[in-house]
């Protein structure tokens, strides 16, 4: 598709673009994208069902971005280390405040309490896991994860004294969550920012009943695109788009309603949809990080100039994205889900 045709003329090129003027581009861009339906093209939440991996090209997406680079992402991503939405609603003025406002924000959706069994999937660099432990001590935290880079941060943040992640209680697996087993159930099932990679929720909702014990509770947490998208009889390829080409492979933006529909496994029983500026504000704040930390990236990294461009330009469209009709178009969905009989998600869409 086009985009992905500039988007690597502009990668490859040393073309110096003012910041500000690429924004508007982007947006400019975006915008004219959504208005002609390209952007619900990307939305293919609302036709996986049947595929053969809940969350397909899982090792080339750790190849191409997760495990891209560890001072990359301790560059942008600041002292929480946490790669997703921030929380600024509450008054938060830093991007730290913002991530802790957020982890106390789900902790409390949860219902999360002391002395629960938690698996946290597609636990990133351990900050919510690392979070609960220091605020609820005698919780067992099992992360599950695939990333390399992520995998050996966090054992290394094992190993530090007064670190939460040093607790006992908590286990690290590193394993894809398409081939994952367990013969026992949690209190809690948590994902921040996984679902994001799930193309067949049913079938990922199924897997995670069977890790729930009867009377457990699984909290959700990822992008999503408001609307209702129609349902084609099969997948159809994404490949082209820029995210999915050169950022996400396999990735997919779910519609907030579609979870309302699989109902066979888990039922919703309540459900937030938070404003994308705050993933906006996150983004700006990342992108704050790396430009004042490109140079040092760069010596630490090995990563050419191509590589930080297209971080450079994968950021800021983003925050194209996200601004959409203020924030109201895309953003992220949260949603509390748990085994009882019935459907309960009419009505919970607020």
């Amino acid at each position: 598709m086009m985009e992905a045709w500039l988007a690597e003329h502009y990668i490859h090129s040393d073309l110096h673009i003012p910041d500000q003027m690429l924004q508007n581009f982007l947006d400019l861009w975006v915008r004219g994208q959504q208005l002609t339906q390209w952007l619900p093209d990307f939305s293919k939440g609302e036709v996986a069902t049947d595929v053969d991996e809940l969350a397909p090209q899982s090792l080339e997406l750790m190849q191409k971005h997760y495990d891209l680079s560890l001072p990359l992402m301790q560059a942008c991503l600041g002292p929480t280390m946490k790669y997703s939405m921030a929380f600024w609603e509450g008054g938060a003025t830093s991007l730290e405040d913002a991530q802790v406002a957020m982890m106390d924000n789900l902790c409390r959706k949860a219902q999360i309490e002391d002395g629960q069994s938690i698996l946290d999937l597609g636990c990133g660099f351990g900050s919510l896991a690392a979070f609960i432990l220091e605020r609820y001590p005698n919780c067992e935290v099992v992360g599950l994860n695939l990333s390399r880079i992520q995998s050996q941060y966090i054992r290394k943040q094992q190993g530090r004294r007064g670190n939460p992640l040093m607790n006992p209680s908590f286990s690290l697996i590193e394993q894809d969550f398409n081939f994952f087993q367990s013969n026992r159930q949690f209190d809690r099932v948590l994902s921040v920012g996984f679902f994001e990679h799930v193309l067949d929720l049913d079938k990922a909702l199924a897997k995670i009943a069977a890790l729930l014990e009867p009377e457990g509770l699984c909290f959700l947490h990822y992008i999503v695109r408001q609307g209702i998208a129609p349902e084609p009889s099969e997948i159809q390829a994404a490949s082209n788009t820029f995210i999915q080409r050169f950022i996400f492979p396999g990735s997919t933006i779910h519609t907030y309603q579609r979870i309302m529909k699989s109902t066979q496994h888990l039922q919703v029983k309540d459900a937030w949809y938070i404003n994308g500026k705050n993933y906006e504000q996150t983004l700006a704040a990342w992108i704050q990080n790396f430009q004042s930390q490109r140079e040092s990236i760069r010596l630490k990294t090995r990563l050419d100039e191509s590589m930080l461009r297209l971080w450079h330009l994968y950021l800021r469209a983003c925050i194209a994205l996200f601004r959409l009709k203020g924030g109201q178009l895309y953003g992220n969905g949260q949603y509390l889900l748990s085994r009882s009989e019935g459907n309960q998600a009419e009505g919970l869409l607020h």
